[in-house]
């Protein structure tokens, strides 16, 4: 891991949802890796002590996109599941490196 301090540029990645390739943007703000879909904040992941944690909404709340139900299917929200997790993990230590 890098040290404290130092930043990660910004990238972003490819990812398949439902059958769906959709990019997304990983960018690093205040020791917390930031998960963007289209312009929006849908998650964020800080980094490990032990394990990587993906953290709870109330955290980013302020950041966080609200997505109403009543959205084109094409625009349907990013579910952030334990593979993907892993896969947005893995760009990211590959990054740091």
């Amino acid at each position: 891991m890098r040290e404290q301090g130092k930043s990660m540029q910004p990238f972003e990645m490819d990812i398949d949802q439902d059958g769906e390739r959709k990019t997304i943007r990983i960018q690093q703000e205040n020791g917390v890796f930031e998960i963007i879909h289209d312009g929006r904040v849908i998650g964020a992941l800080r980094p490990p002590g032990e394990e990587w944690q993906l953290l709870d909404y109330s955290e980013i709340t302020r950041k966080i996109a609200l997505f109403e139900p009543d959205l084109e299917s094409e625009k349907k929200g990013i579910e952030l599941h334990s593979p993907l997790v892993n896969q947005i993990v893995g760009e990211i230590e590959n990054h740091l490196k």
